[in-house]
């Protein structure tokens, strides 16, 4: 919540689970009527005043009510999240309407970043098949060759166990928001192991419907 920043860019560059899970992920439409750069500032000034109250509002409702909110399942943002909830009676929104939006937000930000990357994009197809894993981090990528999943000998690809379990760890809480659970861990003999297997009770609901909301009276 403290020092935002905005990432502008085309191609998906929100790859890591950590930044993902710190971020608001808004596409934007294809611009249809282009405008100069003197008639997009006069339009914004003839609005900004509606739009910074509209805001200012939103935001002592939210400050007074913040106390009272009570969020379950919150995320890694959860000062954020409680103080954009807390502002649900500003915009006419149902309480859990913010939630819901957001953890739709993260998940669909957590598949663009699975899919980014062509190991987990394999993993993905892997489990659309199959249901559990339990190995050596070598036989998994072999694993994954042999059913046509992956190529792991292109240019700069995993290719090797140490890039495998790398490339797992980087993915677990993406993986995990689509219902897919990793965990690794080590036999007596210090060798590592890699078991993965989905968890349909742990995927995020994706039913949040963006035209639900009512728009303030200003």
């Amino acid at each position: 919540m403290h020092n935002p920043i905005i990432i502008n860019g085309i191609p998906e560059f929100a790859k890591r689970a950590d930044l993902v899970s710190r971020s608001i992920k808004v596409s934007l439409r294809k611009i249809i009527q282009r405008k100069t750069t003197e008639q997009s500032w006069e339009d914004f000034n003839n609005d900004k005043q509606k739009i910074f109250s509209a805001l200012l509002y939103g935001l002592c409702i939210s400050i007074s009510s913040y106390k009272n909110i009570k969020i379950e399942n919150m995320t890694r943002m959860s000062d954020f999240c409680k103080l954009a909830t807390a502002a649900h009676l500003a915009y006419h929104w149902n309480q859990d309407d913010f939630m819901d939006a957001y953890n739709d937000n993260i998940k669909l930000s957590h598949i663009d970043s699975l899919e980014s990357s062509l190991f987990t994009t394999a993993i993905i197809t892997m489990f659309e098949n199959e249901n559990y894993f339990n190995n050596r981090p070598i036989e998994l990528l072999r694993h994954l060759e042999s059913k046509g999943w992956y190529e792991p000998n292109r240019i700069k690809r995993v290719s090797s166990p140490k890039g495998v379990v790398e490339a797992l760890d980087r993915a677990e809480d993406s993986l995990e928001a689509i219902g897919i659970i990793y965990e690794k861990y080590k036999d007596n003999t210090n060798k590592t192991f890699v078991k993965i297997e989905r968890d349909e009770s742990l995927v995020i609901d994706n039913t949040y419907n963006y035209q639900s909301y009512k728009e303030p009276y200003f």
